[in-house]
C-alpha cells in the first residue's frame, strides 16, 4: 500500500514521531485509566520484593488488551495535518519492556493469550507499537508451542491477523523463520495460514 510505504519514508527521516506529536489527544481516560497504568509500573519497582510482584500483576491486567488501546496509550495517529500521540508514547519502550519482563510471573498461557489478543488487527508502526512487536517475535521464539495452543483456540482469522501482525514491517523476511517451520509438524492448517499472512505481507510492501 503505498499509504505505508510513504509513511515508513517519512518515519525514517525524522525518526520518531516525538518532534511532531500533539500531547494526549489519543487517550480517552473513560475507555483506559492511565492514571492507574502509571502509578501499578511505578510501584513494580518497590525495593520489598512481594509489593513489586504484586503491583507487577496488577500491571500486567491492566495493561491494554487489545490493538486499538496499544495505539491509543503509546502508538499514534496521523493525518494530513498533524501526527497524534498516544499518553505513554514518550514511554512506551519502558512500559512495553515491563510488559514482556514479568511475564515470567504470570500464567504462561495467561501471558500469551494476552500477547496474541493485543496482537489482533495489528499493523506496524514505528516506535511503540515496534517495541511491542518485537518483544512479541522474540516471546514466540522462546515459547512457540504456549502460542500455538492458544492461537489453536481461535478461528483462523484471527490466526491470520495474528501472523499478519508478526510478520509486518517496511523489510519483511523472505521466508518462513526456521524456528517457525516447526509449525508445520504441528498444525498444518495453522502453518498455511500463516504463509499466506507473510505472502500478503511482502506483497503490501513490496509491491505498493
Amino acid at each position: 500500500m503505498k499509504f505505508r510505504n510513504i509513511f515508513y519514508i517519512l518515519a525514517v527521516l525524522f525518526i520518531s514521531a516525538n518532534s511532531y506529536c500533539q500531547d494526549d489527544t489519543l487517550n480517552n481516560s473513560k475507555k483506559f485509566d492511565v492514571d492507574k497504568l502509571t502509578n501499578y509500573y511505578n510501584n513494580s519497582y518497590q525495593q520489598d520484593e512481594d509489593i513489586s510482584r504484586l503491583y507487577q500483576q496488577k500491571y500486567f491486567y491492566l495493561f491494554p488488551s487489545s490493538f486499538s488501546e496499544l495505539v491509543q496509550i503509546f502508538g499514534y495517529k496521523e493525518d494530513a495535518k498533524k501526527l497524534t500521540c498516544g499518553t505513554l508514547y514518550y514511554d512506551s519502550k519502558e512500559y512495553i519492556d515491563l510488559f514482556f519482563h514479568i511475564s515470567n510471573i504470570i500464567p504462561q498461557n495467561a501471558f500469551c493469550s494476552k500477547a496474541i489478543n493485543i496482537s489482533l488487527n495489528g499493523f506496524w508502526q514505528s516506535d511503540g507499537v515496534s517495541y511491542f512487536q518485537n518483544h512479541l517475535i522474540h516471546k514466540v521464539d522462546t515459547h512457540l508451542k504456549c502460542f500455538i495452543n492458544e492461537l489453536q483456540k481461535l478461528s483462523d482469522k484471527k490466526i491470520y491477523s495474528f501472523w499478519k501482525f508478526y510478520f509486518d514491517g517496511p523489510s519483511p523476511v523472505d521466508d518462513i523463520p526456521i524456528k517457525l517451520q516447526r509449525i508445520k509438524q504441528i498444525d498444518n492448517n495453522m502453518y498455511d495460514i500463516m504463509c499466506k499472512a507473510l505472502k500478503d505481507v511482502q506483497k503490501e510492501w513490496r509491491n505498493p
